[in-house]
């Protein structure tokens, strides 16, 4: 019984082991297929949970066959199809796997590539402010040349025909509040909130900055989303102008925005660039296929299966001991007849 017991146990723990590595092959592989489909998380996520599957159950089934103690030939017929198909379905996760640790003997590059991306995000909403300043800048050498109640062209600087004679304080105060208003036009308070929110999302993606998590892809692509949404609101408002102003509102393009969206952009091609991956991932992957056969080999085969595995099946022979000669049967024929 203890014997049993312990047999038991150890193909169980041969079953954890080789779903372990199917676990780690298919996970890897996930990685690979994400990077080299430029991102594609679900798509990706699906080829490797049936790469996954299939590695499992092809490893039981043949352990199953091995071990059947009934209907020997088609066990071991069942048994060879489950390991020829297992080979085969081993040779798929090989890319994707060895192309994932490709990428991460890249990853000081790659992250490196990304952090600059990140750092022309910022430096965008400066380039925004200085534009601003500057119209505002000009806008206010523009209105000093109303300087007093002699000026005689009010309404060319936008003050109204009733505003003549105003005092020179008063055309101050006046001349202040139109720069306000064209600096609240330019850069109003949802500006600062759009700034902010910039802020958090460039510290997250930052913090996020692995070959190791799976959203790289996908953070450089929502980061390039989010960076293009940002200049269009800046271009938006830079296009706004006062009735009084002589500015050029052709828009906002941010240089720093249009860096950025390049170096983004070419993260994902360089994600999907194979070269050859460090030392370790060949033997890596060679041992996680090869655990992938431990219940196979620690499943005992029965007897009889040895002899129809190696074609050395025997047909059962009469036993002659037991055969009456003819002549003896006739003569108790004979005998018995009245």
């Amino acid at each position: 019984m203890n014997t049993i017991n312990h047999k038991i146990k150890k193909t169980a723990l041969a079953q954890v082991i080789a779903v372990v590595a199917a676990i780690f092959i298919a996970y890897i592989s996930f990685m690979g297929l994400v990077y080299l489909s430029h991102g594609q998380i679900v798509a990706s996520a699906v080829a490797a949970t049936a790469i996954g599957i299939a590695l499992v159950l092809l490893c039981f089934m043949a352990q199953q066959m091995k071990g059947a103690e009934s209907r020997f030939a088609s066990s071991i017929v069942k048994e060879r199809i489950a390991i020829v198909s297992l080979a085969i379905v081993m040779l798929v996760p090989v890319v994707p796997f060895l192309h994932f640790f490709s990428v991460a003997g890249r990853e000081r590059r790659v992250t490196r590539q990304f952090d600059k991306a990140l750092a022309e995000v910022m430096p965008m909403f400066d380039e925004y402010d200085s534009i601003v300043d500057k119209r505002v800048a000009n806008y206010r050498k523009r209105l000093s040349g109303v300087k007093n109640q002699q000026s005689k062209n009010y309404t060319k600087y936008g003050f109204n025909k009733h505003n003549e004679g105003m005092p020179a304080n008063g055309v101050a105060v006046m001349r202040d509040n139109m720069q306000q208003t064209l600096r609240t036009m330019l850069a109003p308070p949802t500006l600062d909130s759009l700034r902010q929110d910039a802020q958090r999302w460039v510290k997250k993606a930052q913090d996020g900055s692995s070959v190791w998590n799976v959203f790289l892809l996908g953070n450089s692509d929502l980061t390039a989303s989010a960076v293009a949404s940002w200049q269009k609101t800046m271009d938006t408002s830079m296009r706004q102008r006062l009735y009084n102003e002589q500015a050029d509102t052709t828009g906002f393009e941010s240089a720093h925005a249009t860096i950025a969206l390049q170096k983004l952009g070419r993260l994902s091609d360089e994600c999907a660039r194979f070269t050859m991956p460090p030392f370790y991932a060949i033997p890596l992957l060679l041992a996680a296929l090869l655990l992938l056969f431990f219940p196979y080999w620690l499943q005992s085969r029965h007897s009889k299966s040895w002899q129809h595995l190696w074609g050395k099946r025997q047909s059962p022979q009469p036993d002659w001991s037991v055969v009456v000669p003819r002549q003896n049967i006739r003569q108790k024929v004979k005998e018995t007849k009245p």
